[in-house]
């Protein structure tokens, strides 16, 4: 998560520190007990200086194992890509269909 922070946009941390997003989000997955046990890319997507990537994961909380995708919305700040929104869901994604 220290790595990670430094590839997202504020909006996307809430307002809230770099230091302060990290720990708040671990104590999140802590008590789920979350873990990612894999992942790949789907697919991309960019326009400009924005981006989409979508991710097939499949992760394990304290209620078990499960499926996902994650589609990770960019934006491209002073020559770095930054996470700035996240979606999780468990349907198809139609990349197409998908509004940057």
């Amino acid at each position: 998560m220290d790595d990670i922070a430094d590839y997202t946009t504020a909006k996307f941390r809430d307002n809230k520190p770099k230091s302060l997003w990290v720990v708040d989000t671990w104590k999140a997955l802590r008590k789920m007990k979350y873990e990612k046990l894999n992942s790949s890319i789907l697919d991309s997507k960019v326009e400009g200086n924005k981006a989409v990537v979508i991710i097939n994961a499949k992760i394990s909380t304290g209620g078990g194992d499960t499926h996902q995708k994650e589609i990770f919305y960019l934006v491209k700040e002073q020559c770095r890509w930054l996470i700035a929104e996240l979606v999780v869901t468990d349907e198809e994604i139609d990349l197409n269909k998908v509004q940057l």
